[in-house]
């Protein structure tokens, strides 16, 4: 057995080594087991939480968002949409998966034409029940918000799924859920406004699925969720639909893990600063100094590229229009703005600084979830939240995205960095370097009338200092 499992001090102790060997042993291992409920990027793209970077109903486009249990457990969760301007929730509903269960949505444009829908088929109990004729998003969460708007503003946005708990198994609960031939047992004896009593702490095991389809296009982006690990660990998240609750402040413990590859493996215990945010751990594993990836805008073959940018953590950095922490500016019409410095590399490194130009001045950008389009011509998927890149350095190439001077600083909150060497360091003042950010780029190819689409994922560095 280990001495770095988590019960590690007998055995610690009856090693044959020095004193000071000793409590260095002991500060790795009591590390590693902290690390072990810490919350964490998973690896796999399994997790506790999902984080759909992008949905929309514009220009014919349906999105669609699937959601797997890989265990053997029923579960609970939330599924929440969001606006892409300022992150108002615009609707949201508990989602109940038996054992290996799989459900899925479509997002489209309401037929009134106002708005965006959602309808399913999937037989999944959910509370409240989806209507057959599909549920309306709704505009509650931001009709005296600074920025206001119709129902258009609901077109577009991203979503999150979090896991509220796992079902106690054979209880009246997991018998329910349960599908036979196909069909829950029984939907009708989920009561949407009492907690469940046969509930227990979520084991995560979900992935997801997000698609972007444009029918009169012939096109279709799929992309994977983001997961997140070990989101709550302490006791189960369960509200009641229609409930704010639970969000990605209800992350616990308090606890982020990020590996920097200069420094190793960097945990911090959010709870002990001075200045915490509650979701801060979870916009540390997010953060990012800069995101890159890649372009086309060559006629030739009638490319086009556009980047989803989404900040799913923004939002909890203001109270009420006012921001606390992390970005620079309070919420307006515009938005709340922030530092977007683009540079691109053509094929041959040929290298150019680019403007980022919207609504508002050049090289700011406003919104919580946005897309890039690159060129002079059309957009890959159409949005308003949308920024065009200036000049680039050739048709083809890849650029990067920065975010000035931006950080999360941990404010005296404690962090253990356990370097590549295993050497162990207890600091106070480390600072996570750019924003939280997820996303893709979409590139469209055309030619004898057929197109050819293709997504790739952001990469970007983690830099902490």
């Amino acid at each position: 057995m280990s001495i770095f499992e988590c019960s590690p001090t007998a055995r610690i102790e009856r090693l044959s080594v020095t004193a000071l060997a000793r409590r260095a042993a002991m500060l790795l291992a009591s590390s590693v087991c902290l690390s072990a409920q810490a919350v964490h990027l998973s690896e796999n793209g399994i997790g506790q939480a999902l984080l759909y970077p992008y949905y929309t109903a514009r220009g014919g486009t349906v999105s669609v968002i699937t959601v797997v249990n890989h265990t053997d457990r029923a579960k609970a969760l939330k599924v929440r949409f969001i606006e892409g301007k300022a992150s108002k929730e615009v609707l949201d509903f508990n989602l109940y998966l038996s054992a290996h269960d799989q459900w899925a949505v479509a997002i489209g444009a309401a037929t009134s034409g106002v708005g965006a829908i959602i309808k399913t088929l999937d037989r999944s109990c959910t509370t409240p029940p989806i209507p057959v004729e599909g549920q309306a998003f709704v505009d509650y969460a931001y009709r005296s918000d600074p920025i206001a708007g119709t129902l258009d503003r609901t077109m577009e946005g991203y979503a999150e799924i979090i896991e509220m708990a796992d079902i106690l198994p054979g209880s009246p609960s997991e018998a329910a859920i349960t599908h036979r031939a196909g069909i829950p047992n029984d939907c009708t004896s989920l009561r949407s406004d009492t907690l469940p009593r046969d509930i227990i702490v979520g084991s995560g095991g979900l992935s997801g699925q997000g698609y972007l389809i444009t029918p009169n296009s012939g096109t279709s982006y799929g992309y994977a969720a983001t997961a997140l690990e070990n989101f709550a660990k302490n006791q189960p998240v369960w509200f009641e639909p229609g409930s704010i609750n639970p969000n990605l402040t209800h992350v616990n413990p308090k606890i982020s893990l990020v590996f920097d590859r200069r420094l190793g493996l960097v945990m911090t215990d959010w709870s002990t600063g001075s200045a915490s945010v509650p979701v801060d751990p979870v916009s540390a594993v997010l953060s990012r100094g800069y995101v890159q990836n890649t372009y086309t805008t060559n006629a030739n073959i009638g490319g086009t590229s556009s980047w989803v940018v989404t900040m799913p953590t923004k939002s909890y950095y203001f109270r009420g229009t006012n921001q606390v922490r992390l970005f620079p500016s309070d919420l307006t019409a515009a938005g709340s703005c922030h530092t977007a410095n683009l540079e691109g590399w053509d094929a041959e490194a040929g290298i150019v600084t680019t403007s980022l130009r919207g609504g508002g001045a050049p090289n700011q950008m406003c919104w919580e979830s946005s897309v890039i389009n690159f060129g002079t011509g059309g957009a890959t998927i159409a949005s308003s939240n949308a920024y065009r890149a200036g000049t680039l350095p050739g048709a083809d190439g890849n650029a990067r995205l920065s975010f000035g001077t931006a950080l999360l600083s941990t404010k005296g909150a404690v962090t253990t960095i356990i370097s590549p060497n295993a050497t162990v360091k207890v600091r106070t003042d480390v600072a996570y370097v750019g924003l939280p950010v997820i996303g893709f780029q979409l590139t469209s190819m055309s030619g004898a009338n057929k197109q050819y689409p293709a997504l790739y994922p952001h990469r970007g560095e983690v830099d902490i200092r």
